[in-house]
Parts: C-alpha cells; structure tokens; sequence
C-alpha cells in the first residue's frame, strides 16, 4: 500500500469514489457539463491516487468534448447585443454576446425578444462541435407567435464510439484494480492473516469496491455504445452545420 494512500481518510475516500461513479454515469447519458463538476470533485490529491490519475484524465476528454454555440441576433439586418436570449428557458443576461455558451450534446432550444418582436430556434449540438454559429434573425415579417426551427443532426455514432473507448478503458482499469487487491490479499494471508492491520485490509477491500464499480459502469459503457454504433444509418443525408438560422421560413 502506498504512503499516499494510507494517508487519505475514509470518509474522503467515499467521496472521491462517489464523484468519480456519478462522473461516469452523467457522461454516459450526456450531461457533460455536470460530468465535468463531478470530475473536478476527484481530480485531486485528497483522493486516493489511482482516482485522482483516471479522474484527471478523463477532465481533460470531456473539457474537448463539451460542445459550445455562438449565438448571433439581428433585428432588420443590424445586430443586436440587447436582445433576450433564453437557452432551454434560462435567461443568459449578456452572457451570449460575443463568447461562447457551453451546452450538453443534443437538441437545445432558443427565444430571442428584440424590439418587440420574438422568435424560438432549435439546434442541435454534437459532441466536440465547439464555437458553433447560431444566427437568429428578426424584422423581416409581422410579429406572430413563434413556430421553433429545427435542425437536425446526428451525433449518435460519436457518441458510440466515444462510450466504447470510455468502457474499454474502464475495463483495464477494473482488471488492473481487481489483480492489485488480489494481490494484496494474498500477501496479507501470507505475512499476517488473521490479524493483519485494518487499514491494510480496508485498502485491498477499497480496491475491489473500486474496481466493481468501474467494471460495471464499462459494462453498461460497451453495452450503449455498441449499440449506438450498430444501430446508426449505413447511409446519412449530407447535413452542413448550423452557420446560423437565418430569416424566416
């Protein structure tokens, strides 16, 4: 048992375990935003090291898989940093002029208010797709009652094939845990059984609690994205991305 480990506390161990099971669970389902929180959480050197390494390393995929928007208004030709932009019914105040907005993977929808006039769009974003154009245009027809513009885009084979490469290595890392409490087993049976040293004892058992959790979670990873990739169209439409949602249809 390394030094680094006896050092960490129980009940912070049970956090860091806690954080680095519930960042997996929200990046499987495509809550990156929060995944990333999560990962934060275990990412550092209170944890035990072997979580704190994986957590580290998974911050740094998610933080390039979160998608972003650049969200453009324009009222009668001219742009607009004054209009009301809600995202999924959150007012992003001034937030949206001129920076990127972060966004979880999927379909998203926006109500733009400008002078009096109104308009909702729906886009779609992908994972990975990063600073991507939204342009929402007002002041070309009467005011009505806004009928949301979809676009539609697939991001289901990406995200296959990033679940498969996420339970892949969820698997080594469960073996390689699972092998290493073995081990530590065997050598406290060995050397002291039956009155060897709680903490050495919690640590292999630690091990093993770790390495279920990881397994299952890579489990269920391969399982989804074998079948997102499996189950995506041979042939897809040719789509262009979102440039902006331009006038009125």
């Amino acid at each position: 048992m390394s030094p680094h480990a006896a050092a960490v506390e129980p009940g912070v161990v049970d956090a860091c375990i806690a954080s680095h099971k519930q960042a997996q669970e929200q990046r499987l389902v495509g809550n990156v935003l929060s995944a990333r929180d999560s990962l934060r959480a275990c990412a550092v050197e209170t944890c035990p090291a072997i979580i704190a390494r994986q957590c580290t390393s998974w911050l740094s995929e998610v933080d390039r898989e979160i998608p972003s928007v650049l969200i453009t208004v324009k009222v009668a030709g001219a742009d607009s940093s004054t209009a009301k932009v809600l995202l999924d019914g959150r007012d992003l105040g001034a937030s949206w002029v001129g920076l990127p907005v972060e966004v979880n993977p999927g379909e998203h929808r926006l109500d733009v208010t400008a002078q009096g006039q109104d308009k909702a769009v729906k886009f779609v974003a992908t994972l990975g797709q990063q600073r991507r154009p939204v342009g929402v245009q007002l002041g070309r027809s009467p005011r009505r009652e806004p009928t949301p513009e979809r676009i539609e885009d697939s991001s289901s084979q990406t995200w296959g094939y990033a679940l498969l490469g996420v339970g892949a290595a969820g698997l080594v890392t469960a073996a390689y845990l699972a092998l290493s409490a073995i081990s530590d087993r065997n050598e406290l049976r060995d050397e002291c059984a039956p009155s060897c040293d709680e903490e050495r004892v919690d640590a292999a058992r630690r091990k093993l609690l770790i390495a279920d959790i990881v397994g299952g979670t890579a489990t269920v990873a391969l399982g989804v994205g074998g079948y997102l990739v499996l189950s995506a169209p041979a042939e897809r439409a040719e789509k262009a991305w979102l440039v902006g949602v331009q006038g009125n249809f």
